[in-house]
């Protein structure tokens, strides 16, 4: 047999155990038992949140067990949102229950204390929430969520060329998140001449917002921005108006929320905030509504579809690479174009991010609107 021959034959056999192996390895995978570990606020202020998020994940589980992709799978759900509390839940998750996937967390104050533990431990670590800059460019944390250095680009575009604000006051979380929304804001909105007249950090569960908004009204900005989520974003927009605050009031995407809108009351009308939708309405898009809406009863937010995306994202990559870790980091550090029902998505492979279509809502007659 000729030199070539043997080096084509050994090249054929090579490629035929790859495809056995990875075969093998699939129905392996497919018929154990697999759990992946959530760390979502599902009691508290912020609840509801969570429980979109679980709904979501929840429906792409059912997803993946009837598809046979893996016929054993579970979601073990961690009730937490505070650094403590998220800080042992992951301990409990990646120590205790050894599992290789946190999925959809959300609270960033929360997640800051969880990311070192998923890197040291190799554990992929998803984010639902826009994303800061702390919990960028990691080898095992990934989002199907933008950076919010990008959306506070849009926000600061939008304040500027569509609401003609020169003065901007922000009131903010106490938190990675809302630090980074601050900064990043601050930076594109003074390069376009706008001013930054007054930034307030507050406590995510704080309720009183009278001494911030009162320092507000006194310097009487065109715009407030508020970066805060349920019951507190709801007690600021009411108090706002109560102080007399005259101003328009934006927030980010995280504030359509029905919380909100419980909390302000009629105060909530005319509240503009960034949101991020699918480009096209496509039927992927209008069948997760349907089944969402019908085991729910209600429209998925945001979050529950980012949520749903970033399951079926780790189920395929967790299938692909037999669980192995490293293999699923630059899975899904590849993903390009995914079509999914929160928008296409393609993970930068640097931050591990996705840019989305932004776009923006308002309150009207106490619904959340397309804003035009």
């Amino acid at each position: 047999m000729k030199k070539t021959q043997i080096i084509t034959a050994i090249i054929v056999i090579v490629a035929i155990l790859g495809v056995w192996y990875i075969t093998a390895s699939k129905q392996a995978i497919s018929s154990e038992k697999v759990v992946f570990g959530a760390i979502a606020p599902l009691t508290g202020q912020i609840s509801v949140l969570g429980e979109h998020m679980r709904n979501g994940m929840e429906l792409a589980r059912q997803e993946v067990v009837a598809s046979g992709q893996i016929k054993d799978f579970s979601i073990n759900y961690q009730d937490a949102c505070d650094a403590k509390s998220s800080l042992n839940a992951a301990q409990q998750l990646v120590n205790a229950d050894h599992v290789k996937v946190i999925s959809s967390a959300f609270c960033l104050f929360g997640e800051d204390a969880v990311v070192p533990i998923a890197e040291n431990s190799k554990v992929i670590f998803f984010n639902t929430a826009a994303n800061p800059e702390s919990v960028l460019n990691k080898k095992y944390v990934f989002s199907t969520n933008f950076t919010i250095r990008n959306d506070s680009e849009t926000l600061a575009n939008f304040v500027t060329d569509k609401l003609h604000a020169k003065t901007v006051a922000i009131v903010h979380l106490a938190s990675s998140f809302g630090e980074s929304y601050k900064d990043n804001f601050t930076k594109s909105f003074e390069a376009r001449g706008g001013k930054v007249v007054l930034t307030e950090k507050k406590a995510p569960d704080a309720t009183e917002f009278r001494t911030e908004m009162t320092k507000i009204k006194a310097l009487n900005p065109d715009v407030v921005i508020i970066i805060h989520f349920g019951v507190s974003f709801g007690n600021a927009v009411k108090q706002a108006r109560e102080i007399g605050i005259k101003s328009t009031l934006v927030g980010d995407y995280e504030s359509e929320d029905p919380t909100v809108l419980e909390y302000a009351g009629a105060a909530a009308e005319g509240l503009i905030f960034s949101s991020s939708q699918p480009a096209i309405r496509n039927d992927k898009v209008m069948s997760f509504e349907q089944k969402y809406q019908k085991a729910y009863g209600e429209l998925p937010d945001v979050l529950a579809s980012n949520a749903y995306d970033a399951i079926h994202l780790q189920a395929d990559a967790y299938v692909a690479c037999a669980g192995n870790t490293d293999c699923m980091s630059e899975n899904l550090s590849n993903v390009r174009n995914y079509d999914g029902v929160s928008g296409s998505i393609t993970i930068d492979p640097k931050d591990h991010s996705v840019t989305k279509l932004n776009v923006f809502k308002i309150v009207k007659n106490e619904k959340f609107a397309e804003y035009k």
